[in-house]
Parts: structure tokens; sequence; C-alpha cells
């Protein structure tokens, strides 16, 4: 009796064994990765005059501005963009 066997290269049958745990794993951490964020704090001197319409002045107003600029992208390939100013 002559039986032959044919069987899967050795590095095929690697590939069959660890791609399914290597790409649920792959899978499971992008799932679970964070928004990423920057952000960027910015403060300005002004100084401007702003007409009083009730007794005709000028007044003159100065003093700093605040600003905080923050982008975030998510996981979707999105961006979101805030600016916060005081």
């Amino acid at each position: 009796m002559n039986t032959s066997y044919t069987t899967i290269p050795s590095w095929r049958r690697l590939l069959f064994i660890t791609f399914p745990p290597l790409a649920a794993v792959i899978f499971a951490l992008a799932l679970t990765m964070p928004a990423l964020a920057a952000v960027e704090n910015v403060t300005f001197s002004f100084t401007t005059e702003i007409y009083n319409p009730c007794n005709g002045e000028l007044v003159n107003v100065s003093g700093d501005i605040h600003s905080t600029f923050i982008i975030t992208s998510d996981r979707n390939g999105g961006f979101h963009f805030t600016l916060r100013a005081n």
C-alpha cells in the first residue's frame, strides 16, 4: 500500500496559526486607542478705544486676552477644533 500525504509548508502553517490571534490583538488595540489632542495657549495684550453712544465719549480699553486653541483627532479620522478666549 502506497500512501502519499500533501502537507502544507511550515511557513504557511505558521501563518494560519498566528494570523487570527495577531489580527485580533491589533483590532483590539485600534479600538482602545485614545484620542490625540494638541493644546496651544496664547496670551496677548491689546489697547483700543470704544465709542460710548450714551455720552459720545471715547473710552480707552486695554488688557490681556488669553486664548486656548485645542485640536483633537478622534478614532474615526475626524478633527475637532475648540477656541476659548477670556
